[in-house]
């Protein structure tokens, strides 16, 4: 029988991408995204990613990899941390990932 392993907890910080908030994300990205219409497409180490409106882009603290993550995956895999200190441009009032 297979042993069972669960993941690391890993820390990031996230923007949702609203279509209005290219700059913080070209912060959190170090300008490598690229908008196009109501999509925003990160270049990550892995390959292009793309987030549509309401989806999340990330950037891991252990690593710095980002990427872009949908809004329903965001909502069921990530918490605000209680350590969470805002990425540029998050809005720090928006509580709702809060766990």
């Amino acid at each position: 029988m297979a042993d069972r392993y669960k993941a690391f907890a890993v820390v990031l910080h996230a923007i949702q991408w609203d279509t209005t908030n290219e700059a913080a994300i070209q912060v959190l990205v170090d300008n490598n995204a690229v908008v196009a219409g109501s999509d925003i497409t990160v270049s990550t180490p892995f390959g292009d990613q793309t987030a549509a409106n309401g989806d999340w882009i990330f950037k891991e603290d252990v690593n710095g990899n980002y990427g872009a993550v949908a809004d329903a995956v965001f909502d069921v895999t990530y918490i605000l941390s209680p350590a969470s200190s805002p990425s540029p441009g998050s809005n720090p009032s928006d509580k709702r990932r809060k766990g």
